[in-house]
């Protein structure tokens, strides 16, 4: 936590909440934490707006969880919606 206080200094930002875990058979310490920011009245993105057909972009853990998820439990549904090749590496995301 030491680390994160002092990141967060250097960057000039309020470490608002988060979790740490170690957890057997993983051999580093899991770390979430929560960051807030502001954004321009013109610029905020309302779920309301939200269409069908809009393009989502997903980055990094979130990203890598959710087609783990995807892969694993919905692979049938969306045969022949998305192309098949992610899947079975998908599927191995989370082990």
């Amino acid at each position: 936590m030491a680390d994160v206080r002092t990141t967060c200094e250097e960057l000039d930002v309020t470490l608002a909440g988060g979790h740490t875990e170690i957890t057997q058979g993983i051999d580093r310490p899991i770390l979430a934490g929560q960051m807030l920011g502001e954004v321009a009245p013109t610029r905020l993105l309302r779920k309301s707006r939200i269409a069908i057909g809009d393009q989502i972009l997903l980055t990094r853990g979130v990203a890598i969880e959710g087609t783990a998820i995807l892969a694993r439990e919905k692979s049938e549904q969306l045969r022949g919606r998305v192309d098949a090749d992610p899947w079975g590496a998908g599927r191995a995301f989370l082990d």
